[in-house]
């Protein structure tokens, strides 16, 4: 899998979106972002990995401890 810039650090929140179970959101308060994770590849009995596939930058100085997914 993947790491984070800041490898865990204070918060490295995981949301899993409640419609599918292929794809999770990532809040990374130090480096204030959020990210959407995909599975890829594999079956469903392994050799799957996480990819982020979309990254939004929120620059308001504390970002982020959780993500929710909201319809």
């Amino acid at each position: 899998m993947a790491e984070t810039t800041t490898k865990g650090g204070i918060a490295n929140a995981i949301a899993p979106a409640e419609f599918s179970d292929e794809f999770a959101a990532l809040a990374d308060v130090p480096s204030r972002y959020v990210e959407i994770w995909r599975w890829e590849g594999g079956s469903d009995s392994g050799g799957k990995v996480l990819k982020a596939v979309a990254k939004v930058d929120i620059n308001d100085g504390g970002c982020c401890a959780n993500a929710i997914w909201y319809d």
